[in-house]
């Protein structure tokens, strides 16, 4: 339901009198809807017209019209369990929750990158396996792609999959962004602020330093031939 906030007009405790003409058999009203860019759905609202005047009647039928306030502001918020994992195993989960109105088709852009601050290296595109299941292609240096939200959808998930090797290359910072790219076919342009970002870790396996190999031992209690050499 609508609040008082929604109105540019003070609408609590207003009484309005209407004085019909002889030439005129109609009026409007109209209450003006106070724009903002709060993340909010569509509004619900009920107009009754009632009178104290025991000479005017008002119909039943027409004394309450319901109306409705179409939000338009749209947004995400990225969310996700773990923001540290280990390369060899590593699941990263994210889920994009729509903010606003969910009964509009709205597409989402992702894109995988460098952090904007912290040091350290930062992950590139051969660090996670499954790019291609996801529609991420490397773009000037970004990891770019896409998620689509159908009418009436209000949660996705995607998953980045880090690709586990044997280097030593030390612990890799990369950051994963979501904005609203189009609803409904209607492309948009967010800002800055609008723009939803997670920054992960892959930390690197100890394991990866590669030891020098020494020969085998060979054990006497399992390998009988040592146990009861031939004569």
């Amino acid at each position: 339901m609508v609040d008082q906030d929604d109105f540019v007009t003070d609408l609590a405790a207003q009484d309005v009198s209407l004085s019909y003409d002889a030439d005129v058999d109609r009026y409007y009203l109209g209450v003006t809807v106070r724009g903002d860019v709060q993340l909010e759905d569509h509004e619900r609202f009920s107009l009754r017209l009632s009178s104290s005047d025991d000479n005017v009647d008002v119909a039943a039928s027409g004394a309450t019209v319901a109306g409705e306030i179409r939000g338009d502001d749209y947004g995400i918020q990225l969310a996700t369990v773990s923001t540290q994992l280990f390369e060899d195993s590593g699941r990263f989960t994210f889920e994009v929750l729509r903010l606003g109105p969910t009964d509009q088709s709205m597409d989402v852009a992702l894109q995988v990158g460098a952090p904007d601050s912290g040091t350290g290296a930062v992950a590139s595109a051969d660090d996670f396996a499954n790019l291609d299941e996801l529609g991420l292609s490397l773009v000037d240096g970004v990891l770019t792609g896409r998620l689509s939200f159908d009418e009436g959808q209000g949660t996705a998930r995607f998953t980045l999959e880090t690709a586990g090797d044997f280097r030593d290359e030390g612990n890799e910072r990369f950051t994963v962004m979501a904005s609203v790219e189009q609803v409904n076919d209607q492309p948009v342009t967010p800002t800055a602020l609008e723009v939803s970002s997670i920054d992960c870790l892959i930390y690197d396996e100890s394991s990866d330093m590669l030891a020098a190999s020494n020969d085998p031992v060979l054990d006497p209690v399992i390998d009988p031939l040592l146990a009861h050499p031939p004569v």
